[in-house]
């Protein structure tokens, strides 16, 4: 997976119930954004750091070519795809908050 910078200590504090509400939320901005959308989201990826706000830089600044980011213009926050791109950024973390959650903690070895 790589260096990865996780800023999401919101996601923590959330109860498993509001968690649920916010992943069922995502995946409806998601669908409604598709929706307006004339054309499919070819690639989406959150990049080194785990933020909201680091998204929406990346997005812009950054296009993924080959699973690795090259400078360019990225979904810009006008287009129907930037918020295809975030939604698709906050459903990944999500997802990552139930699995922490739900992922049985392995031992110390001795």
């Amino acid at each position: 997976m790589g260096f990865v910078v996780n800023l999401r200590g919101d996601l923590a504090r959330l109860s498993d119930a509001e968690l649920a509400d916010r992943l069922r939320d995502a995946w409806t901005a998601y669908e409604a954004a598709e929706r307006k959308s004339r054309i499919k989201l070819q690639y989406s990826r959150r990049g080194p750091v785990r933020h909201p706000w680091a998204y929406r830089a990346f997005s812009i600044i950054g296009v993924g070519v080959g699973g690795t980011y090259r400078l360019g213009i990225g979904p810009l926050p006008g287009f129907v795809a930037y918020h295809q791109h975030l939604s698709l950024c906050e459903i990944k973390d999500l997802t990552d908050e139930i699995e922490r959650r739900t992922t049985p903690k392995q031992a110390p070895a001795t």
